[in-house]
């Protein structure tokens, strides 16, 4: 009997043994082949510099391109936030959700990063202090963007907040600022300064405390990481530039329209997209409206609501109304959308003999129009004295 029992325990211990020895190569090749595809990607990143945004904050996180108003302005009820309402002037929110055509064809290339959408010929800086609230880090040696980027992706990704990473170059120059160019960080380039930027408005609303509070705590997590100085402004005063920054973009959310209303018989849908494409209009890609485009950039659209140029019978339906809109703070004045927008209108109406009427049913009128002129330019003198231009990347950013 006690000759049994020995045998077992032996057979036992082999048995325990030869479990954790395989156990052990298991986990040895494990590693093995966790770090060839660390490296493998490493290598891939060294080969193509990333930018470094709060969208890219996480490894392998899916790059979130949509820039609109779209289940944005539909979240902000009328009681927080209320827009002016001048002649047929109507507030964005409570207009059809504009959709990722919103800046420019660009904005389809699934390649591009966000902030690169906003890229402009004068636009150097993606951080913008009219807009953002600025952290800055001073690194007593230079530090590589390798080694930024692996910092920054090491941290909890922020929800809801815009939040954009820039660095000063070692080989920018330290004696004339004008030759100083502050760009996204890079894999391959040495920083010897670096900027985040915290959004502090957009179109739901000002930046609160708990959203601050997560930046702050990302930002001084990162100072540790990266053995930086840093500089927070008070947040007291952050808050209070969030609350008057979307106080002022209140003031300027303007979306201007009117309506093509056919004078007798209705029109055929399909009718109605052969001549929207004759004039120049591009369907949208998820068929809700047709975009007029002037240089890759959204001047106006055409929509008829509650109907799917895509999805619906287009043969069988019948409309007598069309939409025509822009939202003013997004297109530069130069390209004076409002008057191109009418003379379209006006054109589409003698060719499918129909009126154009304001949004109390009102013909328009020479006077009108010029009234609604005239009443643009004191949102388009706010916008300037922010040092917010309309169609700027910076106006992008804040109006979506």
């Amino acid at each position: 009997m006690n000759n049994f029992i020995f045998t077992d325990q032996i057979d036992l211990q082999l048995a325990l043994v030869f479990i954790g020895v395989i156990i052990i190569i298991s986990i040895i090749i494990y590693n093995l082949v966790r770090a060839q595809k660390s490296k493998l990607k490493k290598e891939l990143q060294a080969s193509s510099p990333i930018p470094v945004t709060s969208e890219n904050i996480e490894e392998d996180s899916p790059q979130n391109l949509s820039y609109s108003t779209e289940n944005r302005t539909d979240e902000i009820s009328d009681t927080q936030r209320k827009e002016p309402f001048l002649g047929f002037l109507k507030d964005a929110k409570a207009s059809t959700p504009v959709t990722t055509e919103i800046n420019s064809k660009s904005e389809f290339d699934k390649d591009i990063t966000p902030f690169e959408i906003f890229k402009t010929n004068n636009y150097v800086s993606r951080i913008d202090p009219n807009i953002d609230c600025v952290v800055a880090f001073r690194f007593s040696l230079p530090v590589n963007g390798a080694e930024i980027i692996e910092c920054v992706q090491k941290l909890s990704k922020i929800d809801n907040l815009r939040v954009v990473f820039e660095g000063l170059p070692e080989s920018a120059s330290s004696t004339s600022p004008a030759n100083s160019s502050w760009e996204l960080v890079q894999f391959n380039n040495v920083y010897r300064e670096l900027q985040a930027g915290l959004q502090l408005a957009n179109r739901r609303g000002p930046v609160g405390p708990d959203n601050l509070s997560e930046f702050i705590g990302l930002v001084q997590n990162l100072s540790q990481e990266l053995d930086a100085e840093i500089d927070i402004p008070p947040l007291n005063d952050i808050l209070n530039d969030a609350t008057d920054l979307d106080q002022f973009a209140i003031q300027c959310d303007i979306q201007l329209g009117f309506n093509l209303t056919s004078n007798m018989l209705s029109w055929q849908c399909s009718e109605i997209q052969s001549k929207l494409l004759s004039h120049g209009f591009i369907l949208s890609r998820e068929g809700s409206s047709f975009n007029y485009m002037f240089e890759d950039v959204l001047l106006f659209k055409a929509q008829v609501a509650a109907l799917n140029f895509l999805r619906d019978d287009l043969q069988t339906m019948r409309i007598d109304q069309i939409y025509f809109s822009f939202d003013v703070p997004l297109i530069p004045i130069e390209l004076n959308p409002f008057i191109k927008m009418l003379e379209v209108g006006q054109q589409l109406a003698k060719e499918l003999d129909g009126r154009l009427l304001d949004d109390n049913g009102q013909p328009l009128s020479i006077l009108l129009t010029q009234n609604i002129q005239n009443q643009l330019e004191p949102i388009y003198q706010l916008m300037r004295d922010r040092q917010i231009e309309p169609g700027s990347a910076s106006a992008l950013r804040l109006f979506n």
